[in-house]
């Protein structure tokens, strides 16, 4: 009789514990394509050769194909031709990478329609950490889809319908101020009645405030659109020009504005001057001598620094403040703190538009002793 040792290789029956491993194994991946098959979501597996070995019975059911006609690179047929190259690459470039990715693509339902597919997949390890492929999971996008679409269609109809509006209600306006200014002139000296003389006064201010109100809200609806080329622009000729512009309401108010080191950006001229402008307008409109409140004249300081990839730029005054719960509201559109029709109320808000389609943002501090800092933020490179 052959002892233990005397038995021919290959003859021995495993161990006890490694039958029981491989059938929890089978028992386990029987069990997952169970659950899987019973999920709401189409689900997919692939290997180490890329190639996708499995789909659950929500994925077949959907394309209306057979296991057979899936695995390997069939599935691939059912993606639109618009979309397959991209979906590819996405992939592949995942999965040699290992990374999980998000993608979305049409995929053929049994019905021939094309439907939007979110698609997600996340690479596999065994116990031993080693990567044995990808395992997927996707959701029909297409009723969100067309929902996006219906609400960008329905916003750009909106918005094209607000700037025609605004810009045929301009000359009228222009007509308004300028006929109110002929009266004015023609009638000089010659109205005895103050009553009168004060609603001439009143239809010339509110023909300009009509004008004004029309020009912000344009500028508002374009605050994300170029309007020259995008390139890194040197700041502080711009802000010269601006100050330049504004010298009659500067001089106004008894206003001093200083002026310090001023990082370039990446913006166009038009929309940086309205950065400056608006900024600055916040601040003469908001002194203290113009609230009535006792104290020196107007300081401005124009200055700012980099923050990493940002440039930051600083238009602080010592003016009256803003109080906290204000800060934020005052960036909404037609929002003002007073009430004696001096702005627009869309001021701030056309900074911060135009600020964050710039890669950057726009916030209010409260001063070291009071007074208002308006900041704001741009990129110093090309956003992608």
């Amino acid at each position: 009789m052959n002892t233990l040792e005397d038995k021919p290789p290959g003859n021995e029956a495993p161990p006890v514990g490694q039958r029981r491993w491989a059938f929890s194994l089978e028992e386990a991946e029987a069990h997952f394509r169970v659950i899987a098959d019973a999920a709401p979501v189409l689900i997919w597996r692939s290997g180490l050769d890329k190639l996708c070995y499995w789909f659950n019975q929500v994925w077949l059911d959907f394309t209306g194909r057979s296991m057979a006609e899936e695995i390997g690179n069939g599935w691939a047929e059912g993606v639109h031709p618009d979309d397959f190259q991209a979906c590819l690459e996405h992939y592949v470039s995942h999965f040699d990478a290992r990374q999980s990715f998000c993608m979305e693509y049409r995929l053929r339902r049994h019905d021939g329609e094309y439907r939007w597919i979110l698609d997600n997949g996340v690479p596999l390890f065994d116990a031993k950490d080693q990567f044995i492929g990808f395992i997927g999971s996707c959701i029909d996008i297409t009723d969100r889809k067309l929902a996006e679409a219906e609400l960008r269609r329905i916003n750009t109809d909106l918005h094209r319908f607000a700037e025609v509006t605004a810009h045929h209600l301009q000359e009228p306006a222009r007509r308004m101020a300028s006929y109110a200014d002929r009266l004015t002139t023609q009638l000089k000296g010659r109205i005895d009645d103050p009553e009168v003389q004060l609603s001439l006064d009143f239809i010339n201010q509110q023909a300009r405030r009509q004008q004004s109100l029309l020009r912000d809200v344009e500028r508002y609806l374009a605050a994300d659109q170029p309007r020259g080329k995008l390139e890194k622009t040197d700041v502080g000729p711009v802000v010269s020009r601006v100050l330049k512009q504004l010298s009659d309401r500067i001089a106004a108010t008894g206003a001093t504005v200083h002026v310090g080191v001023l990082p370039p950006a990446w913006i166009d001229v038009p929309r940086l001057a309205d950065l400056f402008e608006v900024a600055l307008d916040n601040a003469l409109q908001h002194n203290a001598l113009q609230h009535g409140m006792a104290g020196s004249p107007l300081q401005i300081t124009i200055d700012g620094g980099r923050q990493g990839s940002l440039a930051r730029y600083r238009i602080r005054d010592d003016g009256p403040g803003i109080e906290a719960e204000y800060r934020e509201r005052v960036f909404r559109v037609f929002e003002r703190l007073s009430s004696d029709g001096t702005g627009t109320g869309i001021g701030l808000a056309i900074l911060r538009r135009i600020a964050e389609s710039c890669g950057g943002r726009a916030w209010i501090e409260e001063t070291p002793g009071g007074g208002c800092r308006v900041l704001f933020e741009l990129s110093v490179e090309k956003v992608s």
